[in-house]
């Protein structure tokens, strides 16, 4: 069967049963790959009313169909498993070059199941697959374990790992896949309930397709066409946030101050003649940016190393920052410093964290601190009002670490931190089915209003069609 590589990588971590199984062309034909084989093995193998922190649930590494063709801009692959954040229906996405490796390595899904009852890490090169102690890596941050583990098994292993915010159950942690994150529902948590700190893949192989020539073909033309698109100048200068002012001042649907307003508006309505909001792309990235930073195989880098340079956040370095994150570390916490939006950025890639989430629970407790819901005890003695970056700051590290009683009542997201205070302040929680909301104000947008209502995963605009 071309254009696949012919088998299943099936690891259970209770009894160490490693299994490799044929790959059925009926199953791979009707659903393809990546999100769709992900979604029909979570359908059929883990009950609906599972723990998703249990042994039961399985955590299913689907590439995408096309990953390693060398076709540009095919980049994804998906992590499927029950999100502890939402209960449901968990699918994070990555341009994780990990995806490549497994296909390269010679296979087309990874299933992982069972519990560890000791940290280890899943190691694949080739034919050999082992399990192996993480004892040395557990606690470690992201970037240290992955590192580690290019220590270990030599330059080019692919890697996904947690931080201490997956080992410690955090429902809104995710998996890091050399800074590209599958943040979203509680990834990580999966992971860390199985303690299974790491993935490491090393693939030599390459997938035999049907037609190679015509492959080739597809490559050349989609490359050009990517290439002298008017938009990809801007992409690659900008990044995903090249739309922040329009959506700041034309739409006014850019989320501040916890969804209190549509806009910056202690920015925008202050701005002189001329003047960036420092949160725009058009303002930091030519000032800040070292290299871009594509996802593999992608000729059209919208992601970017920078660092900052200047301020109180000088020599903080990060890959980033995308337009999510000048939302969700920025505007809806009344933030106007991209140093301090960067410095959270790492934070959240270190600790594991989903960086939508974990931004939008600490604008929820914001928001509770001004209206005297909590107090400095609470907050473990931070003034956590709106636009106060250095709280925010350390607030961020607080929740990564779990630590004290503010790390505590944010740790799980915002569902649950409003449940825990009570006080009714469950009605500025910003969720949907415990998921936080992305950068799109619904107020300004009514489509997204029924795309978040009806998306699969909860408070997502990935996954309505939209």
């Amino acid at each position: 069967m071309k254009g696949y590589c012919g088998t299943i990588l099936r690891i259970n971590l209770t009894n160490r049963e490693i299994k490799k199984e044929k790959l059925e062309e009926k199953f791979a034909k009707k659903y393809l790959g990546g999100v769709g084989f992900g979604a029909k093995i979570l359908y059929d193998e883990v009950p609906a009313h599972i723990d998703p922190l249990g042994p039961e649930n399985k955590l299913i590494i689907t590439p995408g169909m096309l990953l390693g063709t060398g076709l540009p801009t095919i980049s994804k692959t998906a992590v499927n498993f029950k999100a502890p954040l939402t209960g449901a229906y968990g699918r994070a996405m990555a341009g994780a070059y990990l995806g490549e490796a497994l296909k390269k390595a010679g296979y087309d899904m990874l299933i992982i199941e069972g519990k560890s009852d000791k940290p280890v890490y899943i190691y694949i090169e080739d034919d050999k697959v082992e399990i192996l102690d993480a004892s040395n890596l557990w606690g470690l941050l992201t970037s240290e374990t992955h590192e580690k583990l290019v220590e270990i098994h030599g330059k080019g292993v692919r890697t996904g790992t947690i931080g201490p915010a997956g080992e410690k159950l955090s429902r809104i942690s995710g998996i890091d896949f050399e800074e590209r994150q599958a943040a979203r529902g509680g990834g990580g948590a999966v992971m860390g309930s199985k303690m299974l700190k790491a993935i490491a893949v090393r693939g030599t192989g390459s997938v035999e397709y049907h037609d190679e020539a015509m492959i080739k073909e597809l490559i050349r033309k989609w490359a050009n066409i990517i290439k002298e698109h008017p938009a990809t100048e801007a992409d690659m200068k900008y990044g995903s946030g090249e739309f922040y002012e329009w959506m700041n001042k034309e739409r006014g649907t850019f989320p501040t101050r916890n969804w209190q307003y549509g806009y910056m508006q202690k920015v925008y309505d202050n701005l002189k003649e001329g003047e960036k909001s420092h949160l725009d792309p058009y303002y930091w990235s030519p000032k800040y940016t070292i290299k871009n930073r594509p996802c593999p195989r992608c000729n059209k880098p919208c992601g970017r190393y920078i660092e900052i340079t200047d301020g109180k956040y000088k020599g903080t370095r990060v890959e980033g920052v995308e337009y999510e994150v000048l939302y969700s570390l920025g505007g809806v916490l009344e933030i106007d410093d991209i140093g301090a939006v960067a410095k959270m950025n790492k934070i959240c890639d270190d600790y594991g964290l989903d960086a939508i989430s974990a931004g939008v629970t600490l604008a929820w407790a914001m928001e509770a601190y001004e209206r005297g819901l909590l107090t400095k005890e609470d907050t473990d003695g931070l003034e956590l009002t709106f636009g106060n970056d250095e709280a925010a700051v350390k607030a961020m590290e607080k929740i990564g670490k779990r630590e004290g009683k503010l790390g505590e009542l944010l740790f799980n997201g915002s569902r649950e931190a409003s449940l825990k205070l009570g006080k009714d302040s469950w009605k500025f929680a910003i969720h949907i089915k415990g998921m936080e909301l992305p950068a799109y104000d619904i107020r300004g947008a009514k489509g997204i209003a029924l795309a978040f209502a009806v998306s699969t995963r909860g408070g997502c605009h990935l996954t309505a069609g939209v």
